[in-house]
């Protein structure tokens, strides 16, 4: 009887331990799966936060791109040089103006000159920290507007007595012209022209060049 009571007991105290065990591990499991879950919403934070500081760097990068190039703009030390050797070659009366071309900033110099209408050029230079380069040529003397669909300039002249409008854009570093057919003069306007003139003045007038 007596060991009848003690094979109970060590099969009882057997079962006990396999529920501790069965229960332990269940715990284990449980806390291994939200170790899980708390690494995987930390990854995913991470991550999310690793995008978001490429998204600024890059942001910051294209920012500091446009920045460089408008930043200190000094148009005098660029520009003036090109000015004085025209005036060097042609006196007092080469015209000039400057206009933002490609919309970078930085304006673009109009250099206008020449003897008679047939050999007038107005020659095109942009801004670069190491000087200014030339990028081409548009002909004729002309009036310059800004252009309606706020692309470059339009340039108005009259050759043979038939007014010519020509759209001057830069693109890529390049000069670029077009000619605009479906451009309306004013009644009773023989020329094409708008509200928004682009001036030029005398190579005397050292104005433009002070401008940021």
């Amino acid at each position: 009887m007596k060991k009848l009571a003690v094979t109970l007991l060590s099969a009882a105290m057997v079962l006990s331990l396999m529920g501790c065990t069965d229960q332990s591990a269940e715990e284990k499991n449980d806390n291994t799966d939200k170790t899980v879950q708390t690494e995987t919403k930390d990854t995913v934070k991470e991550s999310e936060t690793d995008s978001n500081a490429v998204t600024e760097v890059t942001e910051t990068t294209e920012q500091s791109g446009t920045d460089s190039k408008t930043q200190g703009l000094d148009y005098a030390a660029v520009y003036e040089p090109v000015l004085e050797n025209y005036r060097e070659q042609y006196g007092d009366d080469i015209l000039y103006t400057m206009y933002d071309l490609d919309e970078d900033g930085a304006k673009e110099l109009i250099v206008s000159y020449g003897t008679c209408m047939a050999d007038w050029e107005n020659t095109v230079y942009t801004y670069e920290a190491s000087g200014a380069e030339e990028i081409g040529t548009f002909y004729a003397q002309v009036l310059l507007y800004q252009a309606e669909d706020g692309n470059g300039l339009y340039a108005v002249s009259g050759q043979m007595d038939e007014p010519r409008v020509e759209q001057i854009t830069m693109q890529d570093g390049t000069l670029q012209k077009q000619n605009v057919e479906n451009a309306q003069t004013e009644e009773g306007e023989d020329y094409y022209k708008n509200d928004h003139p682009v001036e030029f003045v005398k190579i005397t007038d050292q104005s433009l060049l002070e401008q940021k």
